[in-house]
């Protein structure tokens, strides 16, 4: 019994006539585009005898098989990163040598290209809110999705940046999908936990968030609180207060204005207490979470978050795909 080393060594084991008959073979094949059974009549042997000839090459190194495309990395860390976390479905927009804008525009345009075809499938969509989700919805093509209806995660009443709120997100979904949708008629954030108290203790705002907990799929992006463009921060959300707080609470990112910590916990902070939107928790039993980011200030968020369970689909840009592949 033979122990060969590697499989090139194997070649010289090969009897010298048996090597040249399976070159031939391999040539007719690959190069000549033959069928197995062309080049069984034209060496007079059995389509079975070809097979394993053309095994044997491939065993003994005399083929190698190479794929030469520039989306072969990124195809392969997709699949990695489904085995390694255990998510239904990666999608990776290229980062490398792109301006940022450019990178969030791939991304942009990869989480459209994914939900023309997704939306078909369900019948109720969550969605939240904030700049991606907006531009989203902005470069989505008009397509007649008629049976679905969109319900916003999380209020969106404002007099400033309307088109970032969960309520325009989905009126500007709706006429694009000529589908139906409710709307939240609350703010994403009271001024304090009496406020908001009595926003719960509405009907129709509490009918739009139990309907909220069990749509089909929810459409979230994703945030760093310390971040130089945060969103919140911008608009006035949150400001230095809130920031002291994140770092005691070992803050690192928010979905839907909801603020969760390296173990992908909600924190007790001013502005969960006063948010108006679905919790993580009921989040997290929404069949698909399609969580969507672009920008490498929002990697430890994302890792966190698919740990958490906040994700089954992923579209990412490369940059944050790398890191979640190096990192656990």
């Amino acid at each position: 019994m033979f122990r060969y080393r590697n499989k090139f060594q194997r070649v010289s084991w090969l009897n010298w006539e048996e090597r040249k008959e399976i070159v031939k073979i391999a040539i007719y094949y690959y190069y000549q585009n033959l069928t197995q059974e062309q080049i069984a009549k034209k060496l007079n042997v059995s389509r079975p005898a070809i097979s394993r000839s053309l095994q044997k090459a491939k065993d003994y190194g005399i083929i190698n098989f190479y794929i030469k495309d520039e989306s072969f990395q990124i195809v392969n860390l997709q699949s990695s990163l489904e085995e390694k976390y255990g998510l239904d479905k990666v999608i990776i927009a290229p980062a490398y040598h792109l301006s940022e804008h450019e990178v969030f525009n791939l991304v942009v345009k990869e989480a459209v290209h994914y939900l023309k075809d997704a939306l078909k499938s369900v019948s109720t969509v969550g969605v939240s809110w904030g700049n991606t989700l907006s531009t989203l919805v902005r470069e989505f093509p008009f397509e007649e999705i008629k049976h679905l209806t969109l319900l916003p995660l999380i209020g969106g009443i404002s007099k400033m940046h309307i088109e970032l709120h969960s309520n325009q997100i989905c009126y500007d979904l709706m006429k694009k999908l000529y589908c139906n949708s409710n709307f939240l008629n609350a703010p994403a954030l009271a001024e304090n936990t009496l406020i908001k108290n009595a926003f719960y203790d509405s009907p129709p705002i509490l009918e739009v968030l139990e309907a909220g907990k069990n749509v089909d799929m929810a459409i979230l992006g994703v945030a760093s609180p310390y971040s130089s463009d945060n969103l919140m921060r911008k608009i006035g959300y949150t400001g230095n207060r809130d920031l002291k707080e994140f770092e005691t609470l070992n803050v690192v990112g928010d979905i839907n204005s909801r603020f969760f910590n390296r173990e992908g916990k909600e924190v007790d902070c001013r502005i969960n207490n006063n948010v108006i939107g679905v919790s993580l928790e009921d989040i997290k039993n929404i069949p698909n979470i399609v969580l969507i980011a672009s920008g490498v200030q929002k990697s430890e968020a994302v890792l966190t978050a698919v740990k958490a369970g906040y994700a089954h689909t992923l579209i990412i840009d490369e940059k944050i795909g790398n890191y979640l592949m190096d990192n656990n």
